[in-house]
């Protein structure tokens, strides 16, 4: 469902002054992708372009198999299927970079939706000099769409966005019920189902109790909290439960790079029957800042009568329409937001130079889940993880895997 008209450069790092993440005080924003070079320090430096989709089959929604880009046979099924679906994404190593056929290991691990733009960038043949992470898995600016309290418009409306295309959050206050067999069809889909505490009220136990809750009913602990109220008091019993906190303002983009608190997460909240000339209007504020837009919705109406500043449906569609036309990736708080953040810990990664190759090592903070992927590009070499070589994507990165925690990159 994500149109692959659009292509997209990575940023070069820079370092600014923005608004402040929680509402007090200033932060450093803005760097954008950059080159991280053998020194471990982050240079400016512009990555290669991503490309769209290859191959055919398996769009969002379908369940189909994706089968895999011309002058590719064979290849071991993906993990993770097709996006949002669970179906299987079948293919070989991409047929440009002459890397051979039958056999050879998806080019993609994840389950990060495909990059916009074409599908036919040639594999780095230069000397290896540096990697260069490409902001917001390649697309040109992203939004969260989380909606609040276990409202039951939300599951009214569930089909239509998800026809749309991308995915979505639904923080669940666990003692409001989680039963209803639509949650376990949307969480089944690729949505996440977020933490907002057992009573709607923040505090060490309630959040434990709603993680145990949620990870008993669905199979996953969540991973993110969304405080109640926007109560300051979840920036801290939030911390080793979770791994980020969205708070409730101020009404920001978050920037690649930016020193945003993770456990006081900007947000916009839609105005009660909100038009959609208002998403679009943040959601090209986004793109021009090449960031994340958070939205916290509660009740859509129609369909609503009692629930906090309900948005009417044909503005939340014209919203959800306008990020997908525009080729920003839409998608959940944990998904965007781990990229963010491992991009942020790679940009701190430590290198360590043997021979002609390179090795840069980092951590993951505390509750960081697991299965995560950044997207990356270099000038040449070989990238390897573990000793096995990346492959290539034809649409123009290297995905590398978060929890390996080092990556090197050779002749």
């Amino acid at each position: 469902m994500f149109p692959r008209h659009l292509g997209w450069l990575a940023g070069s790092l820079s370092l600014a002054l923005t608004a402040a993440c929680s509402g007090t005080g200033t932060t450093p924003s803005d760097g954008s992708g950059g080159v991280v070079g053998a020194g471990g320090a982050a240079t400016g430096g512009v990555g290669a372009s991503t490309g769209g989709a290859v191959g055919s089959g398996g769009g969002v929604g379908t369940g189909g198999d994706a089968t895999g880009g011309a002058g590719v046979t064979g290849g071991a099924p993906s993990t993770g299927g097709a996006f949002g679906t669970g179906g299987v994404a079948t293919g070989g190593a991409p047929g440009s970079g002459g890397e051979g056929s039958g056999g050879e290991p998806p080019v993609s691990l994840s389950d990060l939706p495909p990059a916009p733009g074409p599908g036919n960038v040639p594999k780095p043949a230069g000397t290896p000099d540096g990697i260069t992470v490409l902001d917001w898995a390649g697309f040109p600016a992203a939004v969260t769409f989380s909606f609040d309290d276990n409202d039951g418009s939300q599951l009214m409306y569930y089909d239509q966005m998800r026809a749309i295309g991308g995915r979505f959050t639904y923080y669940l206050v666990s003692d409001w019920g989680l039963t209803d067999a639509k949650w376990k069809t949307i969480f089944a889909d690729g949505n996440e189902i977020g933490n907002h505490t057992t009573n709607h009220s923040c505090g060490t136990s309630q959040i434990e109790g709603a993680k145990t809750a949620i990870g008993t009913e669905f199979g996953k602990d969540p991973t993110t909290v969304a405080a109640p109220n926007g109560d300051d008091n979840c920036q801290t019993s939030a911390q080793g439960r979770a791994f980020i906190n969205r708070e409730v303002g101020p009404a920001t983009p978050v920037t690649p790079l930016s020193n945003v608190n993770p456990f006081a997460m900007n947000c916009y909240i839609p105005g009660t029957g909100q038009a959609a000339g208002q998403y679009v209007t943040d959601l090209n504020g986004a793109l021009n800042q090449h960031g994340w837009v958070i939205y916290v919705i509660h009740g859509i109406n129609p369909g609503t009568t009692h629930t906090f500043q309900p948005v009417s449906w044909d503005g939340l569609k014209g919203g959800i329409e306008h990020a997908i036309d525009n080729d920003m990736w839409v998608d959940t708080m944990e998904n965007i937001g781990a990229y963010w953040l491992g991009q942020k810990q790679f940009a701190s990664a430590v290198s360590e130079t043997s021979g002609d190759s390179t090795t840069w090592t980092w951590t993951l903070p505390n509750q960081f889940p697991s299965g995560k992927y950044l997207r990356v590009t270099v000038a040449g070499g070989t990238l390897s993880q573990g000793g096995v070589p990346l492959a290539w994507d034809p649409r123009g990165y290297y995905e590398i895997a978060l929890d390996e925690l080092s990556v090197t990159l050779g002749p």
